[in-house]
């Protein structure tokens, strides 16, 4: 029972940290196959004719052809090191004069196929081999993607590409550092960037167990190894006992001990690394869908460490061996005058320590998953719409250039009278089409149409303004005698700018539940009437002497509490008089008052108010939390109203598809719509799922493990405090004693010092991974009674169930002892 108690530890250890670092490691593969190996890059346009392809540094040279008029070719030349960092799945770039390597779309565009003829200006090449498109998710800037630097679709020997090449050039240097990059690295000229996308601290680092926990595991193996030995040792005292009165010498005995121990711990590392290695490669296999077998040298790795530990703590149970049985009462004295405490409280002070670690080693992992699970699927920012999507596209906000306005699609030079700085982002058709291209690709695809809109003002009818929640808050932002606006609108009105959000309608039926169930759901789908969300705070301002205010800030409260400021003007059924502009392409930029005429309409629309909610719910950006106002409306409120309709997010889920097949399309999609943002949650999902199955996987051992070695440990002291306690017990039995009764004189004092250790373990463990005092909420409390408390209770259980079975077989004994 010990060694398979000591195998299946041995195995459960080192299966969670391997089977983890293994399956980050192969995921980092693969994303790096997608975003290259590289961590630094640097574009620099080459202007003179010479092309470094020394092996220092993974280089690219590249020039745009355009051929025949029709598709446009990207000629590129590469040394090893660049094939390596590139990930590109060449066997030899080592190319002949009439040889080339083509790309798989570029194939297809071409109807290409190996050994085909490519014509490029006069010369006639070959294929050679068609490779997998690669490059486009690499990390650029606005420079790069503004003058269309692209990867090589047709790669050339050198020779050929002096000849072939047009009068650009640019180069792409590559280097992968351990740490920062090198001086000489720096010193390069070009425009440098990081290669953020495989940085493991921004994607998959929430996976890695934290370095505190992997040494508190190795603690707690460490102890749990050695009460296992020791239990072992000490259930062999009567076998080594009957050894001495056959005679057999105490050096001997000791031997006999050691040799049996050694034997016990070497046979359960054996068997640990046989059932690691079959279970690891079985759950790697079920999580990559295909078969994998662990790699020997990780293996090698994790497991030394735990080899080594459990090496150490046997040597170390040698120091205690209770083997000697000649002096054996001697020592026993001895003992007892060393260790202070005596009898039962013994017994009570060891089952609540081997509690309070078993415990503590199932609550960390349970608190650690529960914190990557929350990372993943959840935000910390309150409100913020869920990332239950696979991939998001939306309009790329263009970085303002002095002197410059964009509009009508290009930048125009800025009017020496201008007189607003507007920003109004509009798709050009991008989205719309893009989304089309997902939905012929896979019809199966869910789409989430959004269209938001900043240049929308609110009008200050009513006297709407004339309350604390604006006066407090949002005075700043209030526009009054403005002319610019004041022009534009033909009228001089106070106005203050506001969100509005256009979301599908089961979106809008979501965020209805946290308005009044009064709310009339279906006139905000119908375009009748919107949702306002008007987030209550709770308003600082910081005074000096005389009066005059220096500073106001302000946070988020709950509507209901006293110090909260929020809307008192708008309520259900108010009509709120709004101004929306629009134009027919993105502006940003500063204008001048007959620019904005000619560029914007205006559009004097009254809404109708379904109801008020005071919380931030629903938002993307931050942008729009900093809005007074965020109207709710429906795609057929615009078309009711004749406002443009226009996408500026798209959210797409696409079930049941594997990542790299997707991923590779999408890639492609994207590679022709340079003013498209683009956030890949879907490789976000795709590693937080597969970590799910080892998350349910850990668990289960971790169920088992604790289950296994609590039961060992608890009849191990049971067993030990009837045979301490026994000539006591034995007469009590014979006078009468009920064995209800003596279950509970066993099982009280257990009970009480576990029902303290959890104390104890609730305090360490929420201290450690929770923070001090101040930090603790009442969700994070009852999170980790949970936690706690559930291992406890199954404690409490299996202890009465080991008192009552070992009660029954004492009294057993008993009478069957003074019966003969």
């Amino acid at each position: 029972m010990i060694v398979i108690t000591l195998t299946f530890i041995f195995a459960s250890m080192v299966s969670i940290v391997s089977v983890t670092n293994i399956y980050l490691n192969e995921t980092q593969k693969a994303k790096e196959s997608v975003y290259g190996s590289f961590t630094d890059i640097i574009y620099k346009e080459h202007t003179n004719g010479d092309f470094d392809l020394n092996e220092r540094y993974g280089r690219f040279y590249i020039s745009k052809l355009q051929n025949n008029g029709q598709s446009v070719t990207y000629i590129g030349v590469l040394n090893d090191k660049a094939k390596i960092l590139s990930k590109l799945k060449i066997k030899n770039i080592s190319l002949q004069e009439n040889e080339v390597i083509v790309t798989r779309s570029f194939a297809k565009e071409n109807e290409l196929n190996k050994q085909d003829k490519l014509v490029i200006k006069g010369y006639s090449l070959v294929v050679k081999d068609i490779i997998d498109d690669y490059g486009m998710l690499w990390v650029k800037g606005e420079e790069e993607v503004r003058k269309g630097y692209h990867e090589p679709n047709v790669l050339v020997s050198p020779n050929v590409f002096s000849e072939l090449k047009s009068s650009i050039v640019f180069s792409v240097t590559l280097e992968k550092f351990n740490g920062q990059p090198s001086e000489q690295w720096l010193d390069l000229e070009g425009n440098h960037y990081h290669n953020v996308f495989i940085d493991k601290q921004n994607t998959t680092a929430i996976y890695y167990f934290p370095s505190f926990f992997e040494k508190l595991l190795s603690i707690i193996f460490s102890f749990i190894v050695f009460t296992l030995i020791k239990v072992y040792q000490s259930s062999a005292r009567k076998k080594y006992h009957v050894y001495d009165l056959m005679g057999m010498n105490t050096k001997y005995i000791g031997m006999t001990c050691v040799i049996e121990t050694i034997y016990m711990v070497c046979l359960a590392m054996v068997l640990g690394l046989t059932f690691s290695f079959v279970f690891s490669s079985c759950l790697l296999s079920l999580v990559f869908k295909k078969v994998f077998f662990v790699p020997v040298d990780y293996l090698i790795i994790y497991i030394g460490k735990y080899m080594i530990l459990m090496s150490i703590m046997c040597l170390f149970s040698f120091l205690f061996l209770p083997i000697f049985t000649k002096k054996e009462r001697r020592v026993k004295r001895q003992s007892h005058q060393f260790f202070f405490i005596k009898g039962t409280k013994r017994y009570m002070v060891f089952a609540g320590m081997f509690s309070i670690l078993l415990v503590f080693l199932v609550s960390l992992m349970t608190t650690y998953f529960q914190a990557v699970n929350k990372g993943v699927l959840s935000s910390d920012a309150y409100g913020k719409m869920t990332d239950h999507f696979d991939y998001e596209f939306s309009i790329k906000k263009q970085n303002n250039i002095v002197n410059k306005t964009y509009y009508h699609q290009e930048w125009h030079e800025a009017s020496q009278h201008s007189d607003w700085i507007l920003q109004y982002y509009r798709d050009t058709g991008e989205l719309e089409k893009l989304a089309k291209n997902i939905k012929s690709s896979f019809p199966n695809a869910q789409e989430d149409i959004y269209q938001e809109l900043s240049s929308v003002y609110l009008v200050n009818k009513d006297n709407v303004f004339n309350q604390p929640y604006i006066e407090r808050l949002y005075v700043d932002k209030v526009l009054e005698n403005n002319p610019f606006f004041t022009s534009l609108l033909d009228e001089n009105r106070k106005i203050l700018r506001i969100s509005l959000i256009t979301y599908p309608d089961d979106t809008i039926k979501e965020l209805s539940s946290f308005f009044n169930k009064e709310v009339d759901v279906d006139s905000v789908l119908s375009g009748e009437e919107a949702l306002v969300v008007a987030p209550a705070y709770e308003y600082f301002e910081e005074r000096i002497k005389d009066g005059n205010i220096v500073n106001r800030f302000s946070k988020p409260i709950d509507a209901t509490h006293s110090n909260a400021t929020l809307d008192t003007k708008i309520s259900k059924e108010s009509i709120l008089e709004t101004v929306f502009l629009s134009s027919s392409s993105s502006v940003y930029g500063r204008l001048s008052t007959q620019e904005a005429k000619d560029i914007f309409k205006v559009h004097k629309v009254p809404i109708t108010v379904a109801g008020v909610v005071y919380r931030q719910i629903g938002w993307f950006t931050l942008e729009e939390m900093s809005a007074p106002y965020r109207l709710i409306v429906s795609h057929a409120f615009m078309e009711k109203h004749h406002l443009p309709q226009y996408m500026t997010r798209l959210r797409v889920r696409i079930p049941d598809k594997e990542y790299e097949h997707v991923n590779s399309q999408i890639r492609n999609f994207m590679s022709g719509y340079k003013d498209i943002d683009f956030i890949d949650q879907f490789e976000k999902l795709k590693i937080f799922k597969e970590y799910s199955i080892l998350q349910q996987s850990f668990n289960i051992l971790i169920v088992i493990m604790f289950v296994t070695l609590i039961t060992l440990i608890l009849n191990s002291f049971i067993q030990s405090f009837f045979i301490h306690h026994q000539q006591r017990y034995s007469i009590y039995v014979l006078l009468g004693l009920s064995d209800k009764k003596l279950v509970m004189i066993c099982f009280l004092p257990m009970c009480l010092s576990i029902l303290l250790s959890s104390i104890i373990t609730f305090g360490l463990v929420l201290f450690l991974t929770a923070g001090p005092v101040v930090w603790w909420t009442v969700k994070m409390i009852l999170e980790f009674v949970w936690n706690v408390g559930i291992p406890y209770l199954i404690i409490i259980v299996i202890l009465w169930i080991i008192t009552w079975i070992q009660t029954k077989r004492f009294m057993k004994q008993v009478h069957t002892y003074y019966s003969e």
